[in-house]
């Protein structure tokens, strides 16, 4: 076990270091034992042990070496999660670590030390969450050496362990962002004095990270210039972002013009801690404003059209709106941005309630961040939208409004519902085909597997041929259910074995028009029922049901063709073995441009010989 009082409290530890005295006096007067004295000094030792053992807000124990709990005050009873210390008591020690790795390092440490010292560990609620703790313990020993046991105190460090992942994460993330931005940017702290420079900076200045990193602003700009620096400084420690121009000697000794966009460094405390600036070179003027021009201009023609609004507003349960630009004007469906200054921001909410917890959570927050909020437009149609803003304070930490940037993202929430619906209805489809090439197979047990096969191959040959992902889709489906018109021939046909009679061939010819009379009335999105069709008609005019030739054919059905006659040449039937593999891209061969089309025939050839395709996979 392990845990630490927080170590910026000086109260705290010294109250902790009371506790353990006063158990250690406790013991020494059990020792003493017979007299009133010593009976005196106990109880009184254990009113004051139990006061202060309970009331410190910071979880206390005391175990043994082979983990048995002696003692827990209330805060680690509560920190565990049991119901009371003899719930806890009755576990052992090693139970409660979530690695039993961490025991043994536990030991191992107070073994070599004697002591523990701020040891970061998990241990196991009762309710099975694990949590972090920091520990600080102590080996208590009887006068013979041996260790009768080790007093220690435990820290809840989960939040702060949570929040530092968290914010090494968001470091590791920001800086590889500012390290690729072609803009200098810098960190300076309240003196001036320069914290961080990126790549793009350095360039500016013409030196590297460790020759500008630490020095101050002053060494490389003017009298004139610094002081300008300090007079735009005045304005951030009031919290007022700037926007100023300096110059400078580049290394090189060539003066450079910048211009400076800096603002506060964000902080949890009322202190002014520095500033974070943005430096663009401008020395060629006229280009720079060229490009300031073509910059405004795409800006102006963006908020014209992009549907992000940005504003500021006043707090309160109300509110009311201070700066709006035209695209949250035209959002909520405004005549004029006068218009909508007017407004009492609550006047936008569809659901008051939600704009005094946006209110609370403001105020207590500092921030909001991609918050969904339902609003309403100017004619009472709702609609749904992501606020992120910032409250903007005062020297004095007071807030003075909200900046903040609003979406509206009614049409993005529609088209995820629209997609889930889509995928629904897809695999509703993609269940109807395969029942329905089921029910067709039923009736032929000898070409089981036989439309499933002749899909596959036709997919291979259209991606070799280079369509598209919906063009492979629908010769999936036309593919898995061109056989359906089967159903209607009699069984006893299908898997009758040598010659058919004139009259049995002639049904089994009719599977193509059967199918299109089963399919035409299905909704698919591709013409499936057409394609089954003409699946058995030939470029030269002599298939059938209806004699099309060349172009008239659909690809699809051209596809479907070869890969149809590969696979039955390919499987045994009942009327004869297996032709094999070779025999029926030898009659595709032989017939390429006569019976099939030419380009699907090479494409075949080379899914089998390129590709390594095969029917049996």
């Amino acid at each position: 076990m392990s845990g630490d009082p927080h170590p910026h409290s000086a109260d705290r530890g010294e109250l902790v270091a009371q506790i353990l005295r006063l158990c250690r006096r406790l013991g020494e007067a059990e020792g003493s034992g017979g007299t009133d004295q010593a009976r005196d000094v106990v109880a009184e030792s254990e009113k004051r042990y139990h006061s202060l053992f309970d009331g410190i807000p910071v979880g206390l124990y005391r175990s043994t070496p082979d983990g048995t709990i002696v003692d827990a005050n209330a805060a680690l009873v509560e920190m565990l999660g049991y119901p009371d210390r003899d719930a806890l008591i009755a576990c052992n020690a090693a139970d409660l670590y979530v690695a039993p790795e961490d025991r043994w390092r536990w030991l191992a440490d107070r073994e070599s030390n004697g002591h523990i010292r701020d040891i970061e560990l998990r241990l196991r609620r009762r309710d099975g969450r694990a949590i972090w703790v920091r520990d600080r313990a102590r080996t208590i020993r009887d006068e013979t050496g041996r260790v009768r046991w080790f007093e220690g105190s435990l820290l809840d460090i989960t939040e702060q362990r949570q929040a530092s992942e968290a914010l090494k994460a968001n470091e590791r993330k920001y800086r590889a962002i500012v390290e690729t931005v072609q803009e200098g940017l810098v960190i300076a702290d309240a003196d001036e004095n320069i914290v961080y420079a990126n790549q793009a900076f350095c360039s500016i200045v013409g030196c590297d990270s460790t020759g500008v990193a630490g020095f101050n602003l002053s060494t490389i700009l003017s009298e004139e210039d610094f002081t300008t620096v300090l007079t735009e400084t005045a304005k951030r420690r009031r919290g007022i972002s700037s926007q100023y121009e300096i110059s400078f000697r580049h290394a090189s000794g060539q003066l450079r013009r910048v211009r400076v966009i800096a603002s506060p460094l964000p902080s949890n405390s009322d202190a002014y801690e520095g500033s974070v600036a943005a430096f663009l070179d401008i020395t060629d003027r006229q280009a720079a404003e060229d490009a300031l021009r073509a910059s405004e201009e795409r800006y102006r023609s963006l908020t014209q059209h992009l549907n992000v609004g940005i504003y500021r507003n006043t707090l309160g349960p109300r509110g009311r709106f201070i700066e709006a630009n035209p695209a949250i004007v035209r959002m909520f469906g405004h005549d004029s941005r006068e218009e909508f200054l007017n407004l009492d921001v609550a006047e936008l909410y569809e659901h008051p309630e939600e704009r005094a917890r946006f209110n609370a959570r403001m105020l207590t927050d500092g921030m909001v961040r991609d918050e969904e909020l339902r609003l309403k437009r100017k004619d009472g149609m709702p609609f749904t939208a992501s606020v992120s803003a910032v409250a903007v304070k005062d020297e004095q930490g007071t807030v003075l409004y909200y900046d903040g940037i609003i979406e509206d993202v009614t049409e993005q929430r529609r088209t995820e519902q629209l997609q889930q619906t889509f995928e629904k209805l897809r695999r509703t489809l993609e269940g109807t085909v395969h029942a329905l090439a089921a029910t067709a197979e039923t009736t032929d047990p000898y070409t089981a597997g036989h439309q499933y096969r002749v899909a596959r191959l036709g997919c291979a040959i259209a991606r070799e041929m280079g369509k598209s992902d919906d063009d492979i889709e629908c010769i999936r489906v036309a593919g898995t259910l061109h056989d359906i018109g089967k159903i209607y021939v009699p069984p006893g046909i299908l898997s009758r074995p040598g010659r058919l009679a004139q009259i049995e061939f002639s049904m089994i010819k009719a599977h193509p028009s059967v199918g299109y009379d089963i399919l035409k009335t299905v909704e698919f999105p591709w013409p499936i029922a057409e394609i089954v069709l003409q699946h058995h008609e030939r470029i030269d005019g002599s298939g059938y049901p209806r004699g099309l030739s060349g172009a008239a054919i659909l690809l699809p059905s051209r596809i479907l063709g070869v890969a149809d006659v590969v696979e039955a040449m390919s499987s045994h039937r009942p009327y004869r073995p297996a032709l094999g593999l070779d025999r029926a891209l030898e009659e595709v061969s032989r017939n390429r441009g006569v019976l099939y089309d030419a380009d699907v025939v090479d494409a075949c050839l080379a899914v089998f010989t390129q590709r390594g395709f095969s029917l049996d996979q």
